[in-house]
């Protein structure tokens, strides 16, 4: 559930996309989600994919800014102590996130991800 956690933060924190370590952050969080949400890979299958892209790419897009996404936060996550229920939790923010991403993103877009 760690990795869910990092990628999900780290797509809802785009930074400055003028900067490229912003842009390269949120992208490979981002494509982080659309493999274990889209492409059904695990973590383990997912980290994998991103150290074998961020080896070979250098530069990567700015990521279209979303308009008013509906995704929760790292605060859904307040006041849990349940460890079972912090990962489920964990899971729902990580993939609230995926979401508006795959709602928002235009389609030239999202073929990045899919």
């Amino acid at each position: 559930m760690h990795r869910l956690f990092v990628d999900a933060y780290g797509a809802q924190h785009p930074g400055d996309q003028a900067d490229r370590r912003a842009r390269k952050s949120v992208y490979i969080h981002t494509k982080a989600l659309f493999s274990f949400f889209y492409h059904k890979k695990t973590c383990r299958e997912a980290l994998e994919e991103i150290r074998q892209m961020t080896r070979k790419t250098t530069n990567y897009p700015s990521m279209p800014l979303l308009n008013e996404p509906k995704w929760l936060t790292v605060s859904c996550l307040e006041g849990i102590e349940n460890p079972s229920m912090h990962n489920a939790q964990v899971k729902e923010w990580a993939f609230s996130v995926f979401k508006a991403y795959k709602e928002g993103l235009d389609k030239e877009f999202l073929t990045h991800f899919i």
